[in-house]
């Protein structure tokens, strides 16, 4: 529900005031929450997913509306040419992950919250929550147990190289290990309630 969807004939007043954003003052279309609305989310969102993929020393396309829908059919090609398909799915991962985060913050601020806009650290810290997740899941796929199914190792490994938490010390097959953790760590408060 987005936009003028909101508008329909028997909807409430409170329902239909849905259909613009109180922020930005412009339709609350899928465009406006993905890639425009000022309200903290959007933006810190795609900010953390292009520091982690800067750690696969790949440059990070232009991110329009078009990119994001199109996420899923953009393949990256390694130094020598070939294509790399740990680079294609990590940039799918994070574009679906992000999006749909960036999707339940506004419907939790629109619909449940008040539109009370999340701070930067909530951003920050849900985002690393996500991300960490879907490695969680990406490590628990490749279990022969779902046979055909499972995930290639070798295919998790290439997917999350150079973006993990000291990943040096890790073993060279990590999926089995509990604690990997992506890169970006959480934020946190000082003794004075700083953020570090």
């Amino acid at each position: 529900m987005v936009g003028s969807n909101w508008l329909r004939p028997g909807f409430k007043p409170e329902f239909q005031e849905r259909s613009v954003c109180k922020h930005c003052n412009k339709t609350e279309s899928m465009e406006h929450i993905l890639t425009e609305c000022s309200t903290p989310g959007q933006k810190e969102t795609w900010k953390l997913a292009e520091e982690l993929w800067a750690r696969k020393n790949v440059p990070w396309p232009k991110l329009e509306f078009g990119t994001i829908l199109a996420s899923g059919n953009i393949p990256f090609k390694n130094s020598n040419g070939q294509r790399d398909p740990g680079a294609t799915r990590l940039y799918r991962i994070l574009i679906a992950e992000s999006a749909y985060l960036i999707w339940k913050m506004r419907c939790e601020r629109v619909i449940q919250n008040g539109n009370q806009p999340f701070t930067a650290r909530e951003v920050h810290n849900r985002w690393v929550k996500e991300m960490n997740l879907r490695l969680e899941v990406d490590c628990q796929m490749t279990n022969p147990k779902f046979q055909k199914k499972a995930l290639r190792k070798g295919l998790v490994r290439e997917t999350w190289k150079g973006t993990l938490f000291s990943e040096t010390d890790l073993p060279e097959d990590w999926t089995w290990e509990t604690g990997v953790l992506v890169g970006i760590r959480p934020q946190e408060r000082d003794r004075r309630g700083r953020e570090t």
